[in-house]
């Protein structure tokens, strides 16, 4: 299916497939967004922790996607391999009594060097019985090859089912279009896309041909979507700076849907268009009741999935205007707003090269120039992606104009990134503050830069590299 690029909209058809299975009633997924304290060189990858029933086992469904290219390859004779351990641990919500673990190896075989480079994610699935309870759950990922390893802490809720009540299981989106069939979307960031996207939750304790009236819910969570900026630029506080995240009082429900179906043998099927939905962050609850129950929240079966839409080509921009957006870290006041005036796109391409090649003088060095730069907008995107895309965060900010620190200091509290540029010691070292976000089972992970005027100097410094060219 071909894409289509819309600026900033997902056309989307979602079809809700109610499965026949046979196991209180509200499914939450635990997804972990790949916001985690910012390691180089270790794997990177998304994962999410889908509650659900498997022959009469209550447990957990991992899915587990890789993230190009993160991963090492080492040559054999015939291409290339990456070895990995996978191994998950279901804790307590003390985060100290183990329930259950898992471990198990994987590999990847690529032909060619430039498959390490480009190739597709991994995608893992396997499931983890445990009884019903609250967890936090630790999915680990290690590279072979470096011992390196990446890991992620989701949490989520498998609840308790009555004998012979219904009730859904987690929600799981797939994706079905762009050469893909029913392939799973794991991970907290959605591409926006014409495919079209399923969310599936099995029913459980649900006999074939029962009427069920079923409910679903899209609803968005405003957020701040602006780019960061500069370092040296005081903003309000640090308490103002969390509420301004993202807004918990302000939510928009943007479609419900209400009516009546019979599960067949292959189970409910609600094929029914979406509103075209911007970026942002989004909420799906589905809900279900059974014959002559009263519909309720307090007798629903439900499953709720929260998700953000990003770009069409994310982690990589390649849309015009999220180039130019982009390049606003490195643009004076007056060529930023001369950019910001461009509306159509034929104008907004031209006006685009004319500001890369008007501050670098050179066609060649701005060509070189630009793959660098916006190589690592992409990498940002891949490690700093929360409610928005990574090179709009602090961390993504810094890690695009100074580019990967030498080294990290991590804190249970913060991140501090040093770096050994010229110039005053203060300006090369950059701490970033946690923060959580967490309201009605959204929780969401950031980093707040402490800013300083101490920073003027060594950003004035870094950005003029750039418009000479000199980064490379």
């Amino acid at each position: 299916m071909t894409r289509l690029r819309f600026m900033d909209r997902w056309a989307v058809t979602t079809v809700l497939v109610v499965l026949f299975a046979g196991c209180s009633n509200w499914y939450e997924s635990g997804t972990s967004p790949r916001t985690a304290g910012y390691r180089p060189g270790y794997p990177s990858f998304d994962v999410e922790c889908v509650p659900q029933v498997t022959g009469g086992r209550s447990g957990l469904d991992i899915h587990l996607r890789t993230v190009t290219p993160t991963l090492t390859f080492l040559k054999t004779d015939d291409g290339f391999v990456a070895q990995l351990l996978i191994q998950v641990r279901v804790m307590a919500m003390d985060g100290e009594t183990q329930v259950a673990e898992a471990a198990w190896p994987e590999t990847l075989k690529v032909a060619s060097y430039a498959g390490t480079q480009a190739h597709p994610p991994l995608h893992i699935r396997r499931f983890v019985p445990v009884a019903p309870g609250a967890y936090r759950v630790r999915v680990e990922l290690e590279d072979r090859a470096t011992g390196k390893t990446g890991d992620r802490f989701p949490s989520v809720t498998v609840p308790r089912v009555a004998e012979g009540e219904p009730s859904l299981g987690g929600i799981v989106l797939s994706r079905r279009g762009d050469g893909s069939d029913g392939e799973p979307v794991v991970g907290f960031h959605i591409p926006a896309s014409r495919d079209t996207v399923f969310a599936r939750a099995p029913a459980i304790n649900v006999p074939v041909g029962t009427p069920l009236r079923v409910s679903y819910t899209i609803s968005r969570f405003v957020t701040d979507t602006l780019r960061a900026t500069a370092p040296y630029l005081f903003m309000p506080s640090i308490l103002a700076m969390e509420r301004k995240r993202i807004y918990p009082e302000r939510i928009d429900t943007l479609l419900v849907m209400d009516e009546t179906r019979h599960l067949g043998a292959d189970g409910l099927v609600l094929n029914d268009p979406l509103p075209l939905l911007e970026r942002g962050v989004y909420q799906l609850a589905l809900a279900v009741w059974g014959p002559g129950q009263e519909p309720t929240e307090a007798t629903a079966a439900g499953a709720i999935k929260y998700f953000v839409i990003v770009g069409p080509s994310f982690p990589r921009p390649t849309l015009v205007r999220d180039m130019v957006d982009a390049s606003g870290y490195l643009a004076r006041r007056p060529e930023q707003a001369a950019l910001d005036t461009v509306r159509g796109q034929q104008e907004l391409r031209a006006a685009f090269d004319r500001f890369w090649l008007s501050i670098t003088r050179d066609r060649d060095r701005a060509v070189r120039s630009m793959r660098t730069y916006f190589g690592r907008i992409e990498e940002a995107n891949r490690l700093f992606s929360s409610y928005k895309e990574g090179w709009k965060t602090d961390r993504g900010m810094v890690y695009a104009v100074f580019g990967p620190p030498e080294s990290v200091e991590k804190k249970p509290e913060a991140e501090i990134w040093h770096y050994s540029l010229s110039g005053a010691s203060q300006g090369n070292v950059f701490e970033f503050r946690r923060v959580f976000f967490a309201q009605a089972g959204l929780a969401i992970e950031d980093y707040l830069l402490r800013r300083s005027t101490a920073y003027e100097a060594s950003w004035d410094r870094m950005v003029e590299k750039w418009r000479e060219g000199e980064v490379f």
